[in-house]
């Protein structure tokens, strides 16, 4: 009797041993299902946030888009209604309007043509064709471009390389470089809008660690920088959002300029940024990935 007691009390420890073991084993259960509906709401609740935002950009960029097309357009229909009622009393008067509503024209034909090369960039369809070109190469042709037109403009010229000692002779940048040319192009001449006579325009050159594919890499570090005003703080983070021109921005381009700039510095697996100098100028910089020759 005793023996047979002792095996039921095995049994029923065994059995509760079982029961534990399964409610281990079902709360296990529940605490993941749990994280998973928790992560899964957590990306419903990201994605939809994601499209309220891209709703809300959609409708901004619809606003923008009307509103820089609108404008000039009001003034194109004022000046030939005027010159279709023979409202100036000269030929010279006519022909200065006329050329008037040609620079709107123009101006438009500009904002369409980057509003287009920005929607292909944004969609992952970009019209790029990367070369491999030596540094000193890279370094020589933009200098060459751009430095008359700095001078030209009344404006002080500076280069510096202080920031290339020691970098190897045969490195090269991997580059569409008339992408980069227009990312440069677009740098200095906002840099020179905003600078006032006999201020300086200064384009310096450094090497820096940086990441490709997840591995430490070297990046050319290309900066532009004025003696302008700089940029008003409230105006930093958006300053390169399409459309967007500060209070204190100067009048003139499609204000996509920087939008597209970006992309196409993101497409070469740099970044791009702005350090501000208010009072005193601003710095834009972009990186550019280094291969060593043979790499490419």
């Amino acid at each position: 009797m005793t023996q047979q007691l002792a095996l039921q009390a095995q049994e029923v420890r065994m059995l509760n041993e079982r029961l534990q073991e399964l409610n281990r084993g079902l709360e296990a259960s529940i605490a993941n299902r749990t994280e998973e509906l928790k992560q899964s709401n957590e990306n419903l609740a990201r994605k939809a946030a994601e499209l309220v935002r891209m709703d809300a950009a959609r409708r901004k960029l619809l606003s923008n888009i009307s509103h820089e097309l609108r404008t000039p357009m009001t003034s194109i229909r004022g000046y030939v209604e005027a010159i279709l009622d023979n409202l100036f009393a000269t030929a010279e008067e006519q022909r200065h309007y006329l050329q008037l509503v040609l620079s709107k024209m123009i101006g438009l034909s500009r904002l369409i043509a980057d509003l287009f090369e920005l929607s292909k960039l944004e969609s992952g369809q970009p019209d790029l064709h990367f070369r491999t070109v030596p540094v000193a190469v890279f370094l020589e042709r933009t200098r060459q471009k751009h430095e008359p037109d700095v001078v030209h403009s009344g404006l002080r010229f500076v280069w510096s390389e202080d920031g290339l000692k020691g970098l190897a002779p045969h490195v090269s940048v991997v580059l569409d470089p008339e992408r980069i040319d227009q990312v440069l192009t677009n740098l200095i001449s906002n840099a020179v809008r905003y600078t006032p006579p006999n201020g300086e325009i200064r384009l310096r050159f450094a090497v820096r660690q940086g990441q490709r594919g997840g591995e430490p890499a070297q990046e050319l570090v290309v900066e532009v920088e004025d003696t302008g005003s700089g940029i008003a703080e409230q105006d930093l983070p958006f300053i390169f959002e399409r459309f967007y021109r500060g209070k204190d921005r100067a009048p003139g381009g499609s204000g996509l300029g920087l939008a597209i700039a970006k992309e196409i510095v993101t497409y070469h697996g740099g970044s791009l940024w702005v350090h501000n100098r208010e009072g005193a100028g601003s710095v834009f910089g972009f990186t550019l990935l280094l291969y060593e020759e043979t790499e490419s």
